[in-house]
């Protein structure tokens, strides 16, 4: 039995997609039934047909059902899936407070929606992978990875992010923090680090950690401004131009072009762009990656899968410039890749298959209502009093309200309410501008709607 409920802010396609796919999991619906036809379900429930297509075609690509032509939609064979508790799982990030009683609704900034997780496909890979020669994915990987993940990452963020590499120019890494550590084998000891203010307080550890100096740079409404490093050599400048973190600006052409010439008129001077969030852009075409407009050679690009997947898969990849790769292969020819083989294959078919792809589309879409659904709440509870700031991009908002300054007092007061929130200026290294005192961020990837209405009631609740 199907049951939707009109007052509820959850999209009926999504109710009808949520039944369907629990029904299945717990058995009540079971492998070879036939569902009802489009039409006779969009008449039971007195919905568009187009609504219930939009569920169906959710669950075919999820791999729940199949369209069996001239027939109709079927259950698929899902196995073991009832084993998992959609409902129990938790994703947390280890830069957040650990086992925090008193908060009852978190706004992740790193959360994910996981319920979308492409489960059954992963599942389904996972086993064809298994049923390989064992010696297909029991060996050791070459240092930089397999061949056929990086030549379908390479085929992937050329066509997303117009990034043109060779497969032998990139590196696979686990996570990030790995890949921090193959760039500072890399680079000069004595490299500085430039990096934005605010930023990425992990990444800002990771080279601090490495002994690099670090020189933070002041950013404008148009991203990183280069004035505070002039002439500076043997320099690397980390940055997020897709969608800066945590401001969420978006560095313009114009901009990302002085920062490139910048780069050109020095010795030794490199650009580590990090493509943080660039597939979560919503309402308009990503900007071009800062790598897919260099010429000379001096971007360092990299990527990961944490934001796009799961921060669990901790695969992420580097593209390293022709310049630097001598010096890469000089350093770690007798390593291995730190990430298995087998989840290396795994993520392989799935890029290959058209899977990431077509789940990037999904996630894209579900987190731009889940956006727009979360500034809908905030301006009915705040109306006139608050403010947006940033881009119509990634999984969080910021916002100032009127006649709070104090960005610790806002967080305060809405954790003792069982909210959390995240301020702004815990991101600054330097003097935060006048305009985001007070400013706080709010993520919802993690959130289902009824939770994001309920805490941000709640929040108006604490502040009142």
């Amino acid at each position: 039995m199907i049951n939707i409920d009109r007052n509820l802010s959850i999209p009926l396609y999504s109710q009808i997609y949520k039944n369907i796919k629990k029904a299945i999991i717990e058995g009540n619906i079971k492998c070879g039934d036939k569902l009802p036809s489009k039409r006779n379900l969009s008449k039971t429930l007195c919905v568009s047909v187009n609504t219930v297509d939009t569920a169906y075609s959710t669950l075919v690509s999820e791999g729940f059902i199949e369209s069996v032509p001239q027939k109709g939609f079927y259950v698929c064979d899902i196995e073991s899936l009832d084993t998992i508790n959609f409902e129990t799982i938790q994703l947390k990030n280890d830069t957040e407070e650990k086992d925090n009683k008193s908060v009852k609704i978190n706004f992740s900034l790193f959360g994910i929606d996981v319920d979308s997780f492409p489960y059954n496909q992963w599942k389904k890979i996972i086993r064809e992978v298994l049923n390989l020669n064992p010696y297909e994915f029991l060996k050791t990987s070459p240092p930089q990875g397999e061949l056929g993940l990086r030549q379908a990452i390479s085929s992937h963020i050329y066509m997303r992010r117009g990034v043109s590499t060779k497969p032998e120019n990139i590196i696979i890494g686990a996570g990030t923090d790995n890949l921090m550590e193959v760039l500072n084998g890399i680079l000069d000891k004595n490299c500085k680090i430039a990096m934005e203010d605010p930023v990425y307080s992990k990444s800002y550890d990771y080279f601090e950690r490495m002994g690099h100096k670090i020189i933070s740079i002041p950013i404008d409404e148009k991203g990183i401004t280069i004035k505070s490093i002039g002439n500076m050599d043997n320099i690397a400048l980390y940055i997020t131009p897709s969608h800066q973190f945590p401001l969420g600006i978006t560095m313009p052409v114009s901009r990302r072009i002085q920062v490139l010439r910048w780069a050109e008129n020095g010795n030794n001077r490199y650009i580590i762009e990090d493509d943080y969030d660039s597939e979560f852009r919503y309402g308009s075409k990503p900007v071009p990656s800062m790598h897919s407009i260099d010429s000379k050679g001096n971007v360092i690009y990299l990527g990961s899968f944490s934001r796009s997947l799961s921060p669990s898969i901790r695969i992420s990849y580097l593209v390293l410039p022709e310049k630097l790769m001598d010096k890469y292969r000089k350093t770690y020819i007798n390593t291995s890749c730190p990430v298995s083989r087998l989840e290396q294959l795994v993520l392989e078919k799935f890029i290959y298959f058209g899977h990431f792809e077509r789940h990037i589309n999904r996630m894209r879409k579900l987190y731009g209502e889940k956006r727009e659904f979360t500034k809908k709440c905030l301006l009915n509870e705040f109306g006139n009093n608050i403010k947006f700031y940033g881009e119509n991009a990634g999984h969080h908002i910021i916002f100032t309200l009127k006649n709070f300054n104090d960005e610790n007092k806002i967080c305060k007061m809405a954790l003792n309410n069982g909210i959390k929130l995240y301020a702004v200026s815990d991101f600054y290294k330097g003097k935060v501008p006048k305009k985001f005192n007070g400013a706080v961020m709010l993520g919802y990837g993690s959130l289902d709607t009824l939770t994001i209405e309920k805490g941000i009631t709640e929040l108006k609740k604490a502040l009142m």
